[in-house]
């Protein structure tokens, strides 16, 4: 399934940079899997599918954020808002990322890539600043 406000190249891009939050390398033979397995992927659906994104989001909770997904009525029409954000116990949470969109998984899609986005650069300025000490 494709959801209607995602372009071809939207969804490569996007699925690879959550393939690379979740640790999947892509081989010389275009496949993407884990270093331990022997077979691939050719094609990654966290765009699509729900039960591809749900291992990211539980990954990203586990690392100490939130995930809220709210449906909600604007201007008559149904949108979905998915909001990541650090958990904190009393205080507001600031937003790490957050998007509305038509579709449920559309708004998690872009919110998870918009996420590890945002962590990859931190990553890649904590390890730069390491290998300079």
């Amino acid at each position: 399934m494709k959801n209607m406000d995602q372009s071809f190249e939207e969804i490569e891009q996007g699925n690879a940079v959550i393939a690379k939050f979740m640790g999947l390398v892509k081989d010389d033979k275009g496949l993407y899997k884990f270093a331990h397995m022997k077979t691939g992927y050719t094609d990654l659906y966290f765009h699509s599918n729900i039960e591809w994104l749900m291992p990211v989001l539980d990954k990203i909770e586990r690392h100490g954020f939130d995930s809220v997904i709210i449906r909600m009525k604007v201007d008559d029409t149904v949108k979905y808002s998915c909001k990541i954000r650090k958990e904190k116990i009393d205080s507001k949470a600031d937003s790490e990322a957050h998007v509305i969109c038509d579709y449920k998984i559309s708004a998690i899609w872009r919110t998870v890539i918009t996420f590890c986005s945002k962590h990859e650069q931190l990553n890649e300025v904590v390890n730069n600043n390491l290998k300079t000490k």
